[in-house]
Order: structure tokens, then sequence, then C-alpha cells
């Protein structure tokens, strides 16, 4: 039991994250956006990154926020904040990871795309 309590603190303290990164190189503007969370039996969102304030440490606690939609409006913003007008190249794909068998699960959506003006 000490362990769960370990891990939960542990999940809490590195709680839901949500970045979007922009870097500039050989005429190539990319856009790299991760969110992720954690969810308890699978099933139960402990916590997840808030897609509102990207970069700024922020989570939505007993929220699922890693959506695709909610990376597609970070894109949409991180689009207006560099005066985008379309992008080229967008994937995106989710990742997760069991931690303590199946007890908890954190789970992340990539997305990147080249940012064109």
């Amino acid at each position: 039991m000490a362990a769960a309590a370990a891990a939960l603190l542990g999940a809490a303290a590195t709680c839901g994250c949500s970045t979007v990164k922009v870097c500039s190189e050989g005429g190539h503007t990319m856009c790299i956006i991760e969110n992720s969370g954690w969810k308890m039996l699978n099933l139960i969102p402990i916590a997840s990154g808030d897609p509102h304030h990207p970069n700024e440490n922020s989570c939505r606690i007993f929220r699922n926020t890693v959506t695709l939609e909610n990376n597609m409006k970070m894109l949409d913003w991180t689009m207006r904040k560099y005066g985008a007008t379309g992008v080229k190249n967008l994937t995106s794909h989710m990742t997760d990871e069991q931690v303590f068998i199946m007890l908890f699960k954190r789970y992340t959506y990539h997305t990147s795309a080249e940012l064109t003006r």
C-alpha cells in the first residue's frame, strides 16, 4: 500500500503537462505539441495538462484533457501567435505506459507540424 501511495504522490508531483515548442532552422518553422496525463486503473483521470495554459506547469485535476481536439486548439493558438496561415506535414500520435502493473497509466498526445506563411 505504501508503494501505491508513493506512486500517487509521484504522479501528482509530475502531473499532467502541456507544452508547445517552436523552432526555426533552415527556413522551416516547426511546432511540437505534447499534452500528457495520468489515469488510475486505466479509467479514472488523476491529472492532465491544461491546454489553455501550455508551458506554465499547470494541470487539470480529475479531468482528461489529453485529446487531439485540445492539441489542435494549441496548434491554432501557436499559429496565431507566430503569424502562420497554415501548416504542412501535420502528424499526431498517442503513447502510453503502465506503472505498477496497471494501477497507473501515463499517456501523452504528440502533435507536430511545420508552420507556413
